[in-house]
């Protein structure tokens, strides 16, 4: 007798356990909604922060203090995208920092920087987006390092050249 009433209410408690995960799982707000009003045609996600380039050139962001910073108090965190620049073709993230190049070449960059990975020829945090060089056609950024790629077909490459891998050459 002992057994049967300690059984009942473990199976009871094992059906409202699994009543709330199936409940949880169907949830609309874990299921694929379209976003309207913005007309993205270009979206990244960095640490805690979304990117998107609108139809229009304009770069936006939400999320964790808007430029993908942990700790920055200049930008507060934001549930609606926030207008960010203009003209601008493409996005890259990482972790907590961010790269824009702009329709007339130039590359923009702002987030942490603890690795000289913006390529300002610092280490500083920048909260606001900086100029780093023009004539630029492409873009990659990660945590440590970057690579641009200039109109003359010329690579460059700044950032973390530490270690074994020597990541940038």
């Amino acid at each position: 007798m002992i057994k049967r009433v300690l059984f009942l209410p473990l199976v009871a408690l094992l059906i409202i356990c699994v009543t709330q995960i199936v409940t949880l799982l169907t949830k609309d707000d874990i299921q694929p909604v379209s976003v309207t009003g913005y007309g993205a045609a270009v979206i990244k996600a960095g640490r805690g922060c979304s990117f998107a380039i609108k139809a229009d050139g304009s770069l936006w962001a939400w999320g964790r203090s808007l430029y993908g910073l942990e700790d920055n108090d200049a930008i507060p965190d934001s549930y609606f995208p926030q207008k960010i620049m203009e003209e601008v073709e493409l996005v890259t993230t990482s972790m907590w920092s961010a790269m824009a190049l702009k329709t007339d070449g130039s590359l923009w960059a702002w987030g942490s920087n603890v690795c000289g990975q913006l390529g300002d020829g610092t280490t500083e945090l920048r909260s606001f987006p900086l100029k780093i060089m023009d004539e630029v056609t492409d873009i990659t950024l990660t945590a440590a390092y970057a690579f641009a790629i200039k109109t003359d077909g010329s690579l460059w490459a700044w950032g973390n050249n530490r270690g074994a891998d020597k990541y940038i050459g």
